[in-house]
């Protein structure tokens, strides 16, 4: 796909007119669009290669592969609900390991030999085309800086982008949620379009949303399972976050916030 239709694809997610959206979503992939032939004979290498986002310059967090111990499936999904009533504890490197990593790591690294491409995570993603960035806000940690990191998911660690406290700017700027301020962290879920827009073309938005809902969902069961509360929110100032992550808007959007806190 040409970066021109990329372009045109975006600047329609980006638009005030959420119902040209929607029609041409529907008109591009209605039933009697798919009737053709979808699939080439050999799939394109562009329909393999699994991009990954890294700041090697950066100071970097090492994280491990925990062990899989833990409550069992069926009480975890009882007991999972969005919570607020966080207390205002501090959030070991423990518990931001085993929610990035059970939440969105690599769940093959054994079998893959650093054949990245082979690469397999912890939710489903149409194609294994993987667009998803996770970027972990710690608001409050003895053991790491607080700040703005991003999971680096082929090297399992976490890499600082920016030191600070942003408790008031995201409970009062970017959410207007007043209870943030006592949370330990906020994951922000973006979505790097064109990797999944080179296999899926316009279907693709409805991938990447479900994508996001998948991941969401494990974070906060693996919360759960850590006696963690969490959150999920999706109204937030856009613009605000794409200028703190410095994101490329031709590229990369921010879709979904998940808090947690203990």
């Amino acid at each position: 796909m040409n970066s021109k239709v990329i372009k045109k694809i975006i600047e329609e997610l980006l638009s005030d007119n959420v119902d040209s959206l929607g029609f041409n979503f529907w008109k591009l992939t209605c039933q009697r669009k798919l009737k053709k032939k979808l699939l080439f004979n050999k799939p394109p290498n562009s329909w393999k290669k699994v991009y990954f986002k890294s700041y090697p310059r950066l100071l970097k967090v090492n994280l491990e592969i925990p062990k899989s111990k833990g409550t069992k499936l069926f009480s975890i999904i009882k007991e999972r609900k969005s919570g607020r009533n966080f207390k205002g504890k501090n959030l070991t490197l423990e518990y931001i390991n085993k929610i990035l990593y059970f939440s969105s790591g690599i769940r093959n690294f054994n079998k893959i030999k650093n054949n990245f491409d082979k690469s397999l995570r912890m939710y489903p993603s149409a194609g294994a085309r993987y667009p998803l960035e996770i970027y972990p806000i710690i608001l409050k940690s003895r053991e790491v800086p607080l700040g703005i990191y991003h999971y680096n998911v082929k090297s399992n660690s976490i890499e600082l982008l920016l030191e600070g406290n942003f408790r008031k700017k995201f409970s009062n700027e970017i959410t207007d949620q007043n209870w943030i301020r006592r949370s330990g962290m906020i994951i922000t879920i973006t979505a790097v379009f064109p990797r999944t827009i080179v296999k899926y073309k316009e279907r693709s938005w409805r991938y990447i949303f479900f994508e996001a809902g998948h991941l969401a969902q494990n974070i906060q069961l693996i919360s759960t399972s850590l006696k963690l509360e969490s959150c999920t929110i999706g109204g937030f100032l856009d613009e605000e976050v794409v200028e703190l992550l410095d994101l490329n808007l031709k590229s990369e959007l921010p879709l979904y916030l998940v808090v947690i806190g203990r």
